[in-house]
This record gives C-alpha cells, structure tokens and sequence, in this order.
C-alpha cells in the first residue's frame, strides 16, 4: 500500500510541471521504476488504472487543475491501453500453463462470456478476490479457445431485448430436465 501511495503522490506532482518535455520523461521513468517494483503485469496495470481514476477525480473536482494535469491523465490511460494490449497478447500466453486436457469449448464464445461473468459476479472464485480477467485467461486456457472481445460480447449479452442470459437459462433447464429425468 506504501508503495501505491509514494507512486501516486509522484504521479499527482508531474501535474506541476511546466516543461511537457521533462513530464513525458518523468512520467516514463516513473513507469519504468513502478514496472520493477510491481509483481505482475497485471497488479502493474491495476495500479496505473485506479491512479487513473484517482486523478480524474481530482481534477473534476479541482483539487489538480492545469493543461498538464490533463496530459498526466491522458499518459495514464495511454500506458493503462499499453499494458493491456501487452497483457493481452503476451502475458496470458506465458504465465499460464497451457492445459493437457482434451476438453474442448464447443458452445458460442457468447455462451462462455456469460458464464464467466456469472462466475465472476457471484464471487465464488478465489472468495471473489480475483480480476475478471484471470477468470477469462484460466478458461482460455482449459477449453483452448480465445476470448479477445471479452467485453464487447458482454456488452452485447446486456444488450440483449428479451432473455439476457439465454445460455444460463439453458444450463438451468438442462440440469432442471436431467434431474426429473433421473426421479422417474
């Protein structure tokens, strides 16, 4: 928690600067010393992404005010896209193993976003202490199958008119239908 605090008070202080030249090389050496102390990729783009959040509270409610503040706000969500396209297309293929198992997704890529949103929102994974992402990245990996849109499908699964969880319905009356099958 100390570590965040020291970084965010760092981030908030480029706001101060004048010269844009010596902010944007700040704020690289900034990512660069943040990048050795974090444990993962992924804690590393947590941090960037509620520092984020953080400073753009702070300048609607103008606690930072000033053109570089916007700028300081604008590097944030640049590195914060950087590090998730990074994570995206490196990071999930290395820190997993991928699985022996011949299991093998055979449903819509739709079906398996509402399930692990399910999941994720239920909070039965990890106590629910766990980032929506590695839920994706484990699934990815057991079923062999990937999931780059992850959100945007989700996005569609709310958007949905009339049932909204088509394939969670379906789970439930299959299993509703497997058991009467088995009372007789």
């Amino acid at each position: 928690m100390k570590n965040f605090q020291v970084f965010c008070e760092k981030i908030f202080a480029l706001t101060t600067v004048q010269n844009a030249d010596y902010l944007l090389l700040s704020f690289n050496d900034l990512m660069d010393e943040q990048r050795s102390i974090e444990r993962t990729l992924l804690s590393l783009l947590r941090t960037i992404r509620q520092i984020r959040i953080r400073l753009s509270f702070a300048i609607d409610a103008y606690e930072v005010s000033g053109k570089h503040a916007k700028m300081v706000l604008l590097l944030l969500k640049t590195e914060e896209t950087l590090l998730h396209d990074y994570f995206q297309e490196n990071e999930c293929q290395s820190t997993l193993p991928m699985s022996d198992s011949g299991l093998r997704w055979t449903g819509s890529a739709s079906d398996l976003t509402e399930l692990i949103y399910a999941l994720h929102a239920t909070g039965i994974i990890n106590d629910g202490k766990c980032d929506l992402s590695e839920i994706v990245l484990t699934f990815e990996r057991v079923f062999h199958i990937q999931l780059p849109q992850v959100y945007n499908t989700f996005l569609a699964i709310r958007n949905r008119k009339k049932e909204r969880v088509v394939f969670l319905k379906r789970l439930y009356d299959g299993l509703i239908l497997k058991m009467d099958d088995l009372d007789k």
